[in-house]
C-alpha cells in the first residue's frame, strides 16, 4: 500500500501507458485546428485541457501541452491585434464621415444619392483594415499549421523542442 501511494506522489512514471494522454493531446490539437472555423470557442476548451493536464503527463506529452498553450496565446494576441485594428478602422471611418457631414451641413434622406467619386476612404482606415486582414490571416495560418505540425510531431513520438534522438 505504501508503494502505491509513493508512486502516485512521485508523479507519472515514464513506463506508464500514456495512450489516453496522447489521445487527449490529439483532441486538443483538433480543437485548436477547428477553433478557426468556430470563432475560437474550441480553443478556450483546448487551453483549459492543456493547462490542467500538463503537470500530470509524461515529459513528451507535457511538451505538447506547453506547445498547445503557446498556440493559444499567439493566436489570441494576433486576434486581438486584428480586432483592435477593425475597431480603430471603423472609428476613423465614422470620424471622417461625421466630419464630412458637418462640413456639408445636413443630409436629406429623401434625395440621398452617393456617387463613387464622392467616397473618400481615409488612409488610416485603409491601414487599419490591412492590419486587420493580415492579423486575421496570420491567426488562421498559425492555428492550422501549428496544430498540424504538433500533431505530426506527436504521431512520430517526438516532443516539441526535442531533436531526433
Amino acid at each position: 500500500m505504501s508503494d502505491a501511494s509513493s508512486t502516485a506522489e512521485a508523479g507519472p512514471s515514464p513506463s506508464r501507458d500514456d495512450s489516453a494522454d496522447r489521445n487527449l493531446a490529439y483532441l486538443v490539437y483538433g480543437l485548436l485546428f477547428f477553433s478557426l472555423f468556430f470563432a475560437g470557442a474550441p480553443a478556450l476548451v483546448a487551453v483549459v485541457i492543456a493547462y490542467s493536464r500538463r503537470g500530470d503527463v509524461s515529459p513528451l506529452i507535457a511538451s505538447h501541452h506547453r506547445f498547445q498553450i503557446l498556440i493559444f496565446w499567439v493566436s489570441m494576441v494576433l486576434a486581438l491585434i486584428g480586432g483592435i485594428s477593425v475597431l480603430a478602422g471603423l472609428g476613423t471611418l465614422i470620424a471622417n464621415l461625421s466630419q464630412s457631414i458637418s462640413h456639408e451641413g445636413s443630409i436629406s434622406l429623401n434625395n440621398f444619392s452617393l456617387e463613387v467619386r464622392d467616397v473618400h476612404m481615409p488612409v488610416a482606415t485603409m491601414t487599419f483594415a490591412a492590419i486587420a486582414l493580415i492579423a486575421t490571416l496570420a491567426t488562421g495560418f498559425w492555428l492550422v499549421l501549428s496544430s498540424i505540425f504538433g500533431a505530426l510531431r506527436l504521431a512520430s513520438d517526438r516532443g516539441i523542442g526535442q531533436s531526433r534522438a
